[in-house]
C-alpha cells in the first residue's frame, strides 16, 4: 500500500507524518521522541550527520555543529563547521535526505509523494531559496505548504466542520511566528491574504498578531498530499 509523507523542517526540531488512504500518524525519527533535533555536525571524513547522533556528537566538537541555521535562510553568509563553508539550503537538504532514508528503510518504499512546510511569513525570495532544499536531498517535485496551513488541514480532518467554519491557528516555532486565520469552504484548497508573523526566536518574541490572512480547504475532506 502507497503512502505520502509530509516533513517539517523547524528550526529546532524536525517531525514527519505519514498518511494512507486509512490513517495519518507520526513517524517516529527520534532516538526517544517522534522528533529529531534539527542539528548536524560535521565528521573529520567530511560526512554530514543529523538528528540525535549530532547532538550527542556535538558535545565533544561544538565547532562543528550546526543548530538553528534555518533562521539563517537567506543570509549571504555561509555557516562555518569545522572550519569548512557550508550554505543553509545545503544543511536542510542533509535533515531532508536523513527523513527520506529513514523513512523509505522503514517503510519498504519511498513515499509517493511528499509535502514540506514552510513559514507562511517567508516571501518570495526566501521560499524560492527553500525550493533548492528538495533537490540537495534527492527529491524531485514535492508539494510546499506553509506550516499554519498543515496544522489547519490536519484539523478539519479530525473535527466535524461545516462550510464557513473559522479557526485561528496559533504556531509559534523555535524560528518564527505565524497566526493566520482559517476557513472551511467546499471549493478546492486555496490560501488568500497576505501572511505576516514574526521571525523572532521564542525567547524573545513577545508579539501577538490577530489573523493576517484567511485560508481555506474542503470541509470534511482530508487533506491533499498530492
Amino acid at each position: 500500500m502507497g503512502y505520502h509523507l509530509g516533513v517539517d523542517l523547524g528550526t529546532t526540531f524536525v517531525a514527519a507524518a505519514i498518511a494512507t488512504d486509512a490513517r495519518i500518524e507520526m513517524f517516529t525519527l527520534g532516538d526517544r521522541s517522534v522528533v529529531t533535533p534539527a542539528v548536524v555536525y560535521l565528521r573529520e571524513d567530511g560526512t554530514l550527520v543529523t538528528g540525535d547522533t549530532a547532538a550527542r556528537r556535538a558535545v565533544g566538537g561544538p565547532d562543528r555543529t550546526g543548530r538553528e541555521f534555518k533562521r539563517r535562510l537567506g543570509d549571504p553568509t555561509p555557516v562555518m563547521l569545522g572550519g569548512s563553508p557550508y550554505a543553509v539550503t545545503a544543511l536542510l537538504g542533509a535533515l531532508l535526505h536523513d527523513v527520506l532514508t529513514r523513512v523509505t528503510e522503514t517503510e519498504g518504499t519511498k513515499p509517493d509523494g511528499v509535502v514540506l512546510t514552510h513559514p507562511a511569513n517567508w516571501g518570495p525570495f526566501r521560499r524560492e531559496l527553500f525550493d533548492e532544499v528538495p533537490h540537495v536531498a534527492g527529491l524531485t517535485a514535492p508539494r510546499m505548504v506553509t506550516e499554519p496551513e498543515a496544522a489547519a488541514a490536519h484539523y478539519a480532518t479530525s473535527r466535524q466542520l461545516s462550510d464557513g467554519d473559522v479557526i485561528a491557528v496559533y504556531d509559534l516555532g523555535g524560528g518564527t511566528f505565524d497566526a493566520p486565520c482559517c476557513a472551511s469552504t467546499p471549493a478546492a484548497s486555496r490560501s488568500s491574504g497576505s501572511p505576516r508573523g514574526s521571525s523572532a526566536s521564542v525567547a524573545s518574541t513577545s508579539t501577538s498578531r490577530s489573523c493576517p490572512t484567511s485560508t481555506t480547504w474542503r470541509a470534511g475532506r482530508s487533506p491533499s498530499w498530492t
